[in-house]
């Protein structure tokens, strides 16, 4: 298994200026992060069985969340990394919404599972 990982700064806590939404599947209320704490690119991941999709990480106002976005097509989800990691660098504001496909648990952190394959994933500039 291969991860990128964002560079930030080791002083950082957090990674700033990025707000992620997730409408959880069956619908319902939007999730909001407060902060998010990791945002990596995985490759070859033996947990999901997908040849790249990316991991993100953070809280919200009731408790921890977990983000996967994944393609069947690996460039498609590269190509969303991509613009992550160019925002990221400009220290630009954004903001991801994804709309659930399933959902998983990881200990007490609710995780969700976003398909760029869909078209219901999106990245926004501020």
């Amino acid at each position: 298994m291969t991860v990128m990982v964002l560079a930030v700064p080791t002083a950082q806590a957090e990674i700033l200026n990025t707000k992620i939404s997730i409408n959880p599947p069956g619908g319902g209320a939007f999730i909001e992060s407060t902060s998010v704490t990791t945002m990596a690119y995985v490759t070859n991941s033996p947990i999901t069985g997908q040849k790249a999709y990316i991991e993100i990480i953070g809280n919200t106002t009731t408790g921890g969340f977990q983000l996967r976005i994944q393609s069947k097509d690996q460039q498609r989800v590269l190509a969303f990394w991509d613009q992550i990691a160019q925002a990221t660098a400009a220290q630009q504001q954004f903001q991801i919404t994804a709309y659930a496909l399933r959902t998983f648990q990881v200990g007490d952190i609710a995780g969700y599972v976003g398909d760029l394959d869909t078209g219901w994933n999106y990245f926004i500039l501020f």
